[in-house]
């Protein structure tokens, strides 16, 4: 009887705190195609409105649902029918971290349009308000601008690597005989160079997509190329990961709390 009243009396604390957090799995198979497409829905067990916020906004932004639909037609907008071809395919998400304080994910697949080409997107949450976070949410205003600052070197230092990988590449006597491999290199030169110029402006930050999983924040940092010339691109997208604990100094009061002891 003891033990039964202590589980229940942990149990009501536990959902109290709001530590009770689900990553459910939407599974359906395509009716035409039979490709089976898989969609996260978050489960906040003690906060209705943040359940609802965090479901909405992944819906919104990826499938372009509307926050009444049914989870049973959840991928209506996007699969193939008899009358329309499917703009979303190989649709999957993968889990980084689901706590008390924040629900860290991404989802990925492949949209299709004129062309077709993979995307990923990232999203991470606080758990108690359903609100996405932000790099300025975990950043105090010194802090951001320090971390922009990182962030920028890191890609700078990546493009000027690659920089001269290349134009080693463009004075060996194999590609100066080759016209297409010196038109390859030279795009890709010409590409990066460009590069060089789009660095993270601290006015979009709102728009930096992170995932945090252990105590570690993963930035992720739009690729150089274009549709047109992706093909060209072997850097793609510029990815930064940095320790929350080691960057202590940088924190807001909220991302201090994301820290684990």
């Amino acid at each position: 009887m003891k033990l039964s009243f202590l589980f229940i009396f942990w149990l009501a604390t536990l959902i109290s705190f709001g530590q009770l957090i689900k990553v459910q799995t939407i599974r359906q198979a395509n009716p035409i195609t039979k490709e089976v497409y898989t969609f996260p829905k978050v489960i906040v067990s003690n906060s209705l409105s943040a359940t609802k916020k965090i479901n909405n906004k992944l819906r919104d932004d990826v499938l372009g649902t509307s926050g009444n639909t049914m989870d049973a037609n959840v991928f209506d907008s996007i699969w193939r029918t008899n009358y329309r071809m499917e703009n979303i395919t190989n649709l999957s998400f993968k889990v980084s971290e689901a706590n008390a304080s924040l629900i860290s994910l991404s989802i990925s697949g492949e949209s299709c349009g004129a062309y077709c080409e993979a995307f990923n997107y990232y999203f991470t949450f606080n758990a108690k308000t359903g609100n996405r976070l932000t790099l300025d949410s975990l950043f105090t205003h010194q802090g951001l601008t320090t971390f922009v600052k990182i962030l920028n070197d890191d890609k700078r230092r990546k493009l000027n690597n690659k920089l001269r990988q290349l134009n080693r590449s463009l004075t060996l006597p194999r590609v100066k005989t080759a016209s297409t491999e010196k038109e390859r290199l030279s795009e890709m030169l010409s590409m990066y160079t460009d590069c060089l110029e789009k660095k993270v402006d601290i006015q979009f930050i709102s728009d930096i997509e992170f995932t945090i999983k252990n105590g570690i924040i993963t930035v992720y940092i739009d690729r150089c190329s274009a549709h047109y010339n992706m093909a060209f691109d072997e850097l793609w997208t510029f990815i930064y990961k940095a320790s929350l604990k080691n960057s202590k100094k940088l924190l807001s009061t909220y991302g201090l709390s994301l820290i684990k002891q």
